[in-house]
């Protein structure tokens, strides 16, 4: 009986460590670029879903857009999202560029919004710029600015 628990916990060990093992060696085989543009299409996921907490997790505590901190950018969406009846965002074009421990991404968004079932959907089309830092091996967004009129 003391043999197959001591089995049974060297298997669950094994299989621990090497799920982690292969975590680790996956998560590595992604060039910056790649971390980033999966960051930002888990950002764009999130908003499709309406999901505040998923869009603000990429964003370092000391993020500001607009004026305003990553708390308060969640509530706003939350506040949004509560109202809202459909939205989606598609990003395009997108150009990252890395330098050492920071990057930055230019790209395009397309935003359509709906906030009751018989309204008509609203559009909002423009360009987006995103400064990334990383932070102990992990890519997180400093800053952000976008709008209808942001320069390519």
């Amino acid at each position: 009986m003391h043999d197959r628990k001591l089995l049974a916990w060297a298997v669950l060990i094994l299989l621990l460590g090497g799920g982690f093992l292969m975590w680790r060696s996956l998560s590595r085989s992604q060039t910056d670029e790649q971390q980033i543009l999966t960051k930002l299409e888990s950002v764009s996921q999130a908003a499709r879903t309406m999901n505040s907490q998923g869009i603000v997790s990429p964003m370092t505590e000391e993020f500001r857009w607009q004026g305003q901190n990553k708390r308060e950018i969640n509530s706003q969406l939350t506040g949004f999202f509560f109202s809202a009846h459909k939205v989606d965002v598609k990003l395009s074009d997108m150009d990252v560029k890395v330098k050492g421990e920071r990057a930055s991404v230019d790209g395009a968004f397309h935003i359509t919004y709906q906030m009751a079932p018989d309204a008509r959907p609203k559009l909002r089309l423009g360009r987006f710029r995103t400064i990334w830092i990383k932070h102990e091996g992990d890519w997180k967004m400093s800053s952000a600015e976008g709008g209808e009129n942001l320069e390519p």
